[in-house]
């Protein structure tokens, strides 16, 4: 594609002088002419510089037609283009969070087409200093979420022909710390149980350190979902919260869904909760909420997951527990079937990871124990007759 181009002289409204260029393309099929029109507030070598380079895209055919779309416009447009309807609702309202938050506030009124990875970095480290929300630094992994909405949304404007380069590309982002987890040992799961014996978590913390579900696994387990013939129980509903408004979705994965196999102890005391959520039910009456919910509020309504949390943390802080995380109590359950000598491979189907190499890099640390624990009891096996002959 050929293009020309000359400059001319032009004088604002305030008698301020600059220089437009005009680049000529081809006419189209109906024989307009299509006409480029740049200014430049500089000096006539500059506005060269410039018709130059704008001729040279035309005819590589990689010119970027201005636009006064800001960084904010476009990413509201590209929620609702590329990202509403074609993620799952927890997904998305994830995406609005930080989209709302984090970015819009610090980028969204710049230009997008102004938009920097100079300026992206900066934004980047002022996030690893302090939250605009709470003043607190943000996790590393918090930052990379954050920044790769941003950098999708770039990328979707570079492939849309908006922006010629995605200014994140380049970003260097704070390296994620391999997070540990801290979880009870055989004597503290003893003092939580004992602490938690006759309150309304027991069977729930009995479920969390017996089978090791997730928060949102847990708190969407209905009854139907338990087989107490054949003592088992098939997770296959995951509740979450998306704004104020509580639903139950599938898995993620496949390997999600699983049926475990109930200790007996536990399957006791799920039949003791069973009849208490019928009394509660023929109680109430009208005024109970029959969601099915395994773990609820004595009417029968289920929690919020966050609330949950909150409920789980005071707890433990009250009776002066050891402070771990909710999600920490599963942890607790791999590393005791791992010490227990259960293999990793069923310890994965258990979990409901959908890698072993998942199980293999959270649990390292529990698996070099046991690995010390094999090499000992093959030490003892094989040469303890040798020194005693």
């Amino acid at each position: 594609m050929n293009a020309t181009g000359h400059i001319r002289k032009r004088e604002t409204k305030k008698g301020e002088e600059y220089y437009q260029i005009i680049v000529e393309t081809p006419s189209d099929q109906h024989g307009k002419r299509n006409r480029i029109y740049r200014s430049v507030q500089g000096t006539k070598k500059q506005a060269e510089a410039l018709l130059r380079q704008t001729i040279a895209e035309v005819e590589e055919q990689s010119y970027i037609k201005p636009t006064k779309l800001t960084v904010g416009e476009w990413i509201h447009q590209w929620m609702e283009l590329y990202v509403e309807g074609k993620r799952s609702p927890t997904t998305i309202e994830g995406y609005k969070n930080q989209v709302e938050k984090y970015i819009i506030p610090a980028l969204g009124n710049i230009y997008l087409q102004d938009l920097t990875p100079a300026m992206v970095q900066k934004w980047v480290n002022q996030l690893r200093q302090s939250s605009p929300r709470t003043g607190k630094p943000l996790s590393p992994k918090t930052i990379r979420n954050i920044w790769l909405n941003l950098s999708s949304a770039m990328e979707r404007a570079v492939i849309d022909e908006v922006i010629k380069k995605n200014p994140c590309e380049y970003t260097e982002l704070p390296s994620r710390e391999k997070y540990e987890a801290k979880v009870f040992d055989q004597s503290e799961i003893q003092e939580f149980l004992s602490a938690v014996s006759g309150t309304d978590l027991e069977v729930p913390m009995l479920i969390e350190i017996c089978l090791g579900l997730r928060r949102g696994e847990l708190l969407g387990l209905k009854w139907k979902n338990i087989d107490f013939e054949h003592s088992k129980m098939t997770i296959c509903e995951n509740l979450v919260s998306v704004g104020t408004e509580l639903i139950t979705k599938t898995p993620k994965t496949r390997s999600g869904i699983r049926t475990l196999e109930i200790p007996a102890s536990l399957l006791d005391k799920l039949i003791q909760k069973r009849r208490r959520y019928l009394e509660n039910k023929l109680r109430l009456g009208a005024d109970f909420h029959d969601g099915d919910y395994v773990v609820c509020k004595d009417n029968g309504a289920p929690y919020t997951p966050d609330y949950y949390s909150l409920k789980y943390r005071r707890f433990i802080k009250k009776h002066g527990l050891k402070q771990i995380r909710f999600h920490d109590l599963r942890h607790t359950n791999a590393t005791l079937m791992l010490e227990q000598g259960i293999s990793p491979k069923v310890a994965q189907q258990r979990l409901g990871h959908a890698d072993f190499s998942t199980t293999m890099n959270i649990y390292s640390h529990v698996l070099e124990s046991v690995d010390k624990q094999a090499a000992d009891a093959i030490d003892k096996a094989i040469f303890k007759s040798i020194h005693s002959a």
